[in-house]
This record gives structure tokens, sequence and C-alpha cells, in this order.
């Protein structure tokens, strides 16, 4: 069963004109048909731990260098646990895909404590910054550090270019 609790996606919810023959076909094979409208999908659920406002400001960031474009979608395509994608024939080469798609690296970072003591969320917080800051530094802004406090954890994840 689906379970996005605790995790966000980012969504964008366009306006089509033939919302009826949208609405035929996903509640055909979309399982997700009654809980979200029809949406194109910018980033699949993922766990965090920052605010609106700073994801807000990190999108942000990350978008300024890019122009609006058009795209074109014809006819869709089934993926892994019926997702529903659309085909597009226009303005794919303007499409960044993610890691899942285009690969890149993805590091665990797994925190290990000394006997006696218990990881926080501060020290994940610390070590956050750490890592933000030597990619950073490399010249890397492209990237995501997640924390999850509930495994003493640190994803980082750098799509290819």
């Amino acid at each position: 069963m689906y379970n996005n609790i605790g995790k966000r996606d980012i969504l964008i919810f366009p306006k089509f004109d033939n919302m009826n023959i949208i609405d035929k076909i996903r509640n055909k094979y979309d399982r997700l048909a009654t809980l979200v409208r029809p949406h194109i999908t910018l980033a699949f659920p993922f766990k965090d731990v920052i605010s609106d406002d700073d994801l807000i400001n990190k999108l942000s960031f990350l978008l300024k260098n890019y122009s609006p474009f058009e795209v074109t979608f014809k006819g869709v395509s089934l993926y892994e646990d019926n997702y529903i994608l659309l085909n597009c024939i226009k303005g794919a080469k303007n499409i960044n895909t993610g890691l899942d798609i285009s690969g890149g690296v993805s590091i665990v970072y797994q925190a290990k404590a000394d006997e006696g003591t218990v990881i926080s969320e501060e020290d994940l917080t610390k070590a956050k910054a750490v890592i933000t800051k030597r990619l950073e530094a490399k010249n890397i802004f492209d990237y995501i550090v997640r924390t999850d406090s509930s495994s003493a954890q640190i994803s980082v994840d750098i799509p290819a270019d």
C-alpha cells in the first residue's frame, strides 16, 4: 500500500483540456487516482527535516538559472508499481531526470556513537552542515542531503551531469 506519511513530494498540477480522458485512464490504472488529482511529479516522496521556507529557498537557488520551456506529451507508459508516465515528445532534452533515471551518486552515512552515548538530532544536523560545506567548496550545488534521526543516517544524492 502507498504510504507517504512523513514524506513530501514536489508536484505540478497543470490544467489539461482533456481532463475527462486523463481521469478515465487514471481510474483504470493509477491506484492514487482518488488521492491526488492529475499532476506531474518533480520529486518523488522523500523524507527531510527542512522547513518549507528553506525548501523554497533551496529550490529557488537551484532553479534560478533555468528558463521556462515548452513541453508536449503524447501517450502514456506504465512503469513499476503502476505509475503512469506521460511520453514527452517535445522538450524532453530540457527535462533533468532524477538519480533513479539519469544516474549519479547516492551515499548513506551511518553515524556511530561512542559507547554510552547516543547520536542526537543536533549531531546529525552538524554533520549535515559539514557535508554541505564540503560539497559547495567543490562547486557542487545540485545535491540533496537528508538526515534521519530514527536510524542515525545521513543520505547524500548528487545527480550526474
